[in-house]
């Protein structure tokens, strides 16, 4: 009985690790020919293929092991994709074309619960304040319109970052919720001002930027460089804009960044 009991034993914990170490990354696009499909994922600001796989009916599943967590996307016939977070978890997505991301059903994923909601949303937003922004340049401050549609816009923009701000004290942890932190640009206070109300330092304001420009980024995350934002924030800190390009002043600020790293990091390779 001892020696059942035993081998009952290793085989279910067997089982789990097997569980626990096969996730998967299963995508149905709906009305979609059997054609070969690639998985593909951003390192920095380029996508580049991760893996290929047959779709046969509109099902195709790839081997989510083999891949490290980021935004990836499935690659499909005529230059044709939609993004993803994969994050260590099967990820169960179906959808059809043309308008992927609207028409997305997330069957298994928590990061994507969260990750397809706000893209979708941002792109409802982002598409209805280009119309109010083209339709108020054609207007003159006078005009009664005018500022109704700068009311309009400066509500929308609130309720964007209201979505961003709530999602992510909601999810500190979520690869997602990291990922739009990231994105967002930090509060700079006002500058200190003396008794009289002047300005005792001109540049306060910038220098403060540049000391915590880096605050709403994980840096000890990885999996942040398998994005496009990371790689832009990066290009613009050591900017013309954030920094004298003199190697005095890049190596200054190049030593500070990096020792804030972890060794052997992907971060810190990057």
């Amino acid at each position: 009985i001892f020696f059942t009991m035993k081998n009952l034993f290793v085989s279910l914990f067997i089982l789990f690790l097997f569980q626990g170490f096969s996730q998967k990354i299963s995508i149905k696009v709906l009305n979609e020919k059997d054609t070969t499909v690639h998985l593909i994922r951003y390192y920095g600001e380029k996508l580049y293929y991760a893996d290929t796989a047959e779709m046969k009916n509109g099902q195709v599943v790839f081997d989510g092991v083999k891949q490290k967590p980021g935004i990836f996307g499935l690659f499909l016939s005529g230059q044709r994709y939609f993004e993803f977070i994969y994050n260590n978890e099967d990820v169960i997505l179906e959808t059809s074309s043309p308008d992927f991301i609207p028409n997305m059903k997330v069957k298994k994923s928590n990061e994507n619960s969260l990750f397809i909601p706000y893209v979708n949303f941002i792109q409802t937003q982002r598409a209805e304040l280009t119309k109010l922004t083209e339709k108020k340049s054609l207007l003159g401050k006078e005009n009664p319109e005018f500022k109704n549609l700068s009311d309009q816009i400066d509500k929308m923009n609130k309720d964007v970052e209201d979505y961003q701000l709530k999602l992510i004290a909601e999810n500190p942890s979520k690869l997602v919720g990291k990922i739009v932190k990231m994105s967002l640009e930090i509060t700079i206070p006002e500058s200190p001002k003396d008794e009289a109300g002047i300005v005792l330092d001109s540049n306060f304001r910038f220098k403060y930027y540049r000391k915590h420009f880096w605050d709403n980024v994980d840096l000890n995350e990885d999996a942040l460089v398998n994005n496009p934002v990371f790689h832009n924030k990066l290009e613009f800190y050591f900017g013309k804009n954030m920094c004298i390009p003199h190697c005095d002043s890049v190596l200054k600020y190049a030593f500070d960044f990096c020792d804030r790293l972890p060794q052997n990091s992907k971060m810190f390779e990057y």
